[in-house]
Formats: structure tokens, C-alpha cells, sequence
């Protein structure tokens, strides 16, 4: 394993604990995404020296949904039962000083798109504010509110529109 990990630089260490993020949450039960970048997902068209092998590393991960973060109803208020998910991204974080990360949050359709914009806002602030207060430097950390802007779901259905209320990180450096 240690040879599929041979440049590990501080984007490529954010890259695992992502992945080993998402992968404990989902062992978990919280639900945890990850999405990597479009054209690593595409399967190569043709075999040539750089078509991926067995022996390839993972294809980077960029972005990691939070499924295990919980809101109140139309509020920005973090439910207690998220505080595990939280401690852990604050010790990742802890663990790769130099890296940061932006917090995007997303809502559904139900209200206005005003309205959900400045939610999204607000629930990226109070999971920024979280993680500061778990240690991590607040400079290392981009609240940013996209609303309704990037549905991953139908908005038609409530697990739909569950789905798309969610947080994700992002790597920006």
C-alpha cells in the first residue's frame, strides 16, 4: 500500500484522510459521499501507458459530502448527534496543518431562493465556527452558502430533497 502513495505531499494527505473519512462514516451509517474530480470517473477510451492498473493509486478526492451533519428545521443550528463527524474533520484537519478547505452549504427547493442562500450561509458559518472551535485556525476555513444551486437529487421526493440538504468539503489548496 505504501507504494500507491509514494508523493505524499499535503494535497495528497488531505486526499486520503477524505477518502478514509468518507469510508468510516459510511462503515458508520452517517452517510458519507465522496466525489472525485469528472474526468477521473470516465473509464479511459483507449490502453496506453497512462491507462490506470491495479497498481494505480485511487484517483484524488477532491470533495467529501457530510451526510452525518444535522440541522434544525430551517435553522442553522447544529444538532449535538453531529458532533462526532465534526471532531473528526477537525482532527484530519489538525493532522495536515497546511491545508484548507472550503465548507459548502446546500439546501433544498422548499423556500425561496433567497431565503435558502442565506440558510446555506449560515450553516456553512456554523460548521466553520465549530471546527475553529475544535482548534482548527479559522483562516484555514471558507464558509460559503450555495443554496439551492447544486442539487445532487430530485426535489420532487423528501429523500430527495434530504439528500440535498447536506455540507460539503471542498480542498482549495
Amino acid at each position: 500500500m505504501a507504494g500507491h502513495f509514494s508523493e505524499d505531499g499535503p494535497v495528497r494527505r488531505l486526499e486520503r484522510w477524505l477518502l478514509l473519512l468518507a469510508l468510516v462514516l459510511a462503515a458508520a451509517g452517517a452517510g458519507a459521499d465522496t466525489a472525485t474530480d469528472e474526468a477521473a470517473e470516465a473509464p479511459p477510451e483507449t490502453e496506453g501507458p497512462d491507462t490506470p492498473t491495479v497498481d494505480s493509486p485511487p484517483p484524488p478526492v477532491r470533495r467529501v459530502v457530510l451526510r452525518g451533519i444535522k440541522f434544525g428545521s430551517d435553522t442553522a443550528y447544529i444538532e449535538p448527534a453531529s458532533a462526532g463527524v465534526l471532531e473528526l474533520v477537525a482532527e484530519r484537519l489538525r493532522e495536515n496543518p497546511e491545508l484548507r478547505v472550503r465548507i459548502e452549504g446546500h439546501t433544498d427547493e422548499q423556500a425561496s431562493e433567497a431565503h435558502n442562500l442565506e440558510l446555506s450561509q449560515e450553516r456553512a458559518e456554523s460548521v466553520k465556527r465549530i471546527l475553529v472551535g475544535f482548534g482548527i485556525a479559522e483562516g484555514r476555513l471558507q464558509a460559503v452558502g450555495l443554496g439551492e444551486t447544486n442539487p445532487i437529487a430530485s426535489n420532487d421526493t423528501p429523500e430527495g430533497r434530504a439528500l440535498n440538504r447536506r455540507v460539503e468539503l471542498d480542498v482549495i489548496q
